[in-house]
């Protein structure tokens, strides 16, 4: 019941080439959903890296509501938006995450790359 262990090892498989291995490990998150953000952001990026833009967004949207989560949640929604080419929906999700975090260096140089 580690999602972030799952996440990060259906990740190692998408980038070894192993999509149904990387499928058949996310599918554990159905029976066990993550209670942390940090394990929502491994199973976020295992989506993303799958391409599964969705799944990947909800994932970062769960971490983000989960507590402690930080603008790490929004900057991996953003970077999977933008992987997809919906730059107008990853610019808006750093519009509001600025607006959360003022602050955030990270995302502050992020929404510059992106054009915002």
């Amino acid at each position: 019941d580690k999602a972030s262990y799952l996440g990060h090892l259906a990740s190692a498989y998408a980038a070894e080439g192993r999509p149904n291995d990387a499928l058949e490990t996310l599918s554990w998150t159905d029976r066990f959903p993550p209670r942390d953000a940090e394990g929502w952001m491994a199973v976020g990026a295992a989506w993303d890296r799958l391409g599964e833009t969705d799944k990947a967004v909800a994932a970062f949207r769960s971490a983000r509501d989960s507590a402690g989560a930080g603008p790490g949640a929004d900057a991996g929604a953003a970077l999977a938006l933008a992987r997809a080419g919906r730059m107008t929906e990853a610019r808006g999700v750093l519009k509001d995450a600025l607006r959360r975090f003022p602050d955030s260096l990270a995302l502050r140089q992020l929404a510059a790359r992106l054009g915002e």
